[in-house]
C-alpha cells in the first residue's frame, strides 16, 4: 500500500481486512484469533450479515454448535427473507442436534406447512438437508430416523439414475 495515500482509503478496508483475517485464522486452526477478528468487524458494522456466518462458522470449527446456531440465528434474523442464510441457520442447528428448530427454520421457505414442510424437502430432493438430519439422528442414536433419512438419498439417486 502506498503510505502516502492512507488518508484516502475507504474504511470499509479495515472491515474486510478483519473478515478475510478471521476467515483464514479459522482455516489454520486459530479459533481464538478468529473470534477477535469477526467479532472486532461485528463491532465495526454490526449490519453485516456475513460477519455473522463466518462467526458461525468459527464456532462451530471450535466446537461451539450451541453458539454457533445462535450466530447463525442472529444471521437470519437480520434477513428473514434470504434463503441462503436460513438453510445455513438450519445446518448449524442440525449440526447441534436441534432437529425441530431446524425443520420450523427450513419449512420457512415450503409451501407445504401441514407436513413441517420435510415431504417438501423430500420431494424437492433436498438432499443435503436429508443427510444432515440423518447424521443429527445417528448422533441422537435415533435409527429409524437416521435410516429413513438416508434411505431417501438413496431413492433419489435411484430416480436419477432411473431418468
Amino acid at each position: 500500500l502506498d503510505a502516502e495515500n492512507d488518508d484516502d482509503e475507504s474504511p470499509s478496508i479495515l472491515l474486510w481486512v478483519r473478515f478475510f483475517l478471521a476467515q483464514h485464522y479459522n482455516e489454520i486452526g486459530d479459533h481464538e484469533r478468529a473470534l477477535r477478528k469477526v467479532d472486532e468487524a461485528i463491532d465495526h458494522t454490526p449490519t453485516l450479515v456475513e460477519l455473522y456466518l463466518v462467526r458461525a462458522k468459527i464456532l462451530s470449527a471450535s466446537g461451539d454448535r450451541g453458539g454457533a446456531v445462535a450466530a447463525a440465528d442472529d444471521a437470519r434474523r437480520m434477513d428473514l427473507a434470504d434463503r441462503y442464510v436460513n438453510s445455513q441457520a438450519a445446518k448449524y442447528a442440525l449440526e447441534a442436534n436441534l432437529v425441530d428448530q431446524a425443520e420450523s427454520w427450513i419449512s420457512l421457505f415450503t409451501r407445504d406447512g401441514d407436513s413441517r414442510g420435510v415431504q417438501a424437502l423430500y420431494d424437492m430432493q433436498c438432499m443435503w438437508y436429508e443427510l444432515e438430519a440423518g447424521e443429527s439422528f445417528l448422533r441422537q442414536g435415533k435409527l429409524a430416523q437416521a435410516l429413513k433419512r438416508f434411505t431417501a438419498v438413496d431413492r433419489h439417486f435411484a430416480d436419477i439414475v432411473e431418468d
